[in-house]
C-alpha cells in the first residue's frame, strides 16, 4: 500500500503529506477497512506531519528547537502517546535524542558557562539584540532611563523557537528583560499557548516598561497596542509581503526605528528573494 508517492525525500514537503491525507480521506483504497485500519493510517499521517515540523525546526531554527519539540512529545499529554511510542521504538532515534539531551537539557547552567548556539542565526540574533541595548545604554543619561526607554520585538514562526530565543536572551538580565507572546491555541505535541488573559497581561507589562524585549509568534504582527518599538528582528523568511509589512509597521512610529531580518543560507534566502 503506497499512499505517499514521493520517492525523493529531499524534495518532500509538508503540503504533499497533507494533500495525500486529504486524498486518502476522500477516496480510501477499497481494501482499507473503516475502523481500526483507517484510524491507524490517519495516525501515521499525523506522525509524518509532526516529524516534518521537527525537520523544519531543525533546518530553520536549530537543534535545540528540535530538542524542545521532541521533549514536549515525550512529556506531553495522552494524545501524544502513539507518536511517543513509535519514536521510542527506534534505537537510532533514541541515540540522537540522548545526544541532544546531553547538550541542551541543562541549557541554563549558570552565567559562567558558555552558551551552546544550536544554529548560526541564534548567535547573530544574540549579537544584534545585545549590541542594541548596550549602544542605547551608553548613549543614555542613566542606566535606569536606558532600561525603560527602548524596546525590541522579535518575530519567529515557531513556538519552540520563541521559547529557545527567550531562554538565550534571558542570560543578559537585567539589561535584556524578555517576555514571550503566543497564540491561544495549544497543540497537543508542542509548546502551550497563552490564554487571552495571559496575552493581555504580557502586552500591558511590555507597554508599561516592565520588560523591554518581546519574542512573539505571528500573533503579535497586528492588532496590539504595545507602544514604541525601536528594533524589530525577523528570525525567519516570511513568504507573505503583507505579514512582513505588518511586522515592519511595529517600529518607526515616533522616532527612527531599525529592522533586521536574519536568514539562513539556502532555502530561507530563496524565500526572502521571492517576496
Amino acid at each position: 500500500m503506497r499512499l505517499l508517492n514521493q520517492r525523493d525525500l529531499r524534495s518532500f514537503t509538508k503540503y504533499q503529506i497533507i494533500l495525500a491525507r486529504e486524498q486518502f480521506r476522500r477516496n480510501p483504497p477499497p481494501h482499507i477497512q473503516q475502523g481500526p485500519q483507517q484510524g491507524a493510517i490517519e495516525g501515521d499521517f499525523a506522525i509524518c506531519i509532526s516529524l516534518y515540523h521537527g525537520y523544519e525546526l531543525l533546518q530553520q531554527m536549530g537543534v535545540r528547537s528540535l530538542f524542545l519539540f521532541i521533549q514536549n512529545i515525550f512529556s506531553g499529554p495522552k494524545e501524544s502517546s502513539r507518536m511517543r511510542n513509535e519514536l521510542q521504538r527506534s534505537p537510532v532515534f533514541m541515540d540522537l535524542y540522548r545526544e541532544m539531551e546531553s547538550m541542551f537539557a541543562t541549557a541554563s547552567r549558570g552565567p559562567g558557562e558558555p552558551y551552546v548556539y544550536s544554529h548560526p542565526k541564534l548567535q547573530k540574533l544574540d549579537e544584534v539584540v545585545l549590541q542594541h541595548f548596550q549602544t542605547w545604554s551608553e548613549s543614555s543619561d542613566s542606566k535606569a532611563s536606558a532600561e525603560v526607554s527602548t524596546r525590541v520585538m522579535i518575530f519567529s514562526s515557531f513556538r519552540e523557537s520563541v521559547q529557545e530565543i527567550a531562554e538565550m536572551l534571558n542570560r543578559h538580565q537585567p539589561l535584556v528583560r524578555v517576555m514571550t507572546f503566543m497564540g491561544q491555541a495549544s497543540a497537543g505535541k508542542g509548546v502551550r499557548g497563552f490564554t487571552q488573559k495571559e496575552q493581555l497581561e504580557v502586552v500591558r507589562r511590555f507597554r508599561d516598561g516592565g520588560f523591554n524585549t518581546l519574542v512573539s509568534t505571528c500573533v503579535g504582527e497586528e492588532g496590539l497596542d504595545i507602544g514604541e518599538v525601536d528594533l524589530i528582528v525577523c528570525f525567519d523568511a516570511q513568504k507573505s509581503p503583507i505579514r512582513l509589512v505588518q511586522r515592519m509597521g511595529r517600529t518607526g512610529r515616533r522616532r527612527q526605528g531599525r529592522i533586521v531580518v536574519i536568514l539562513a543560507e539556502g532555502r530561507e534566502e530563496r524565500v526572502r528573494a521571492s517576496v
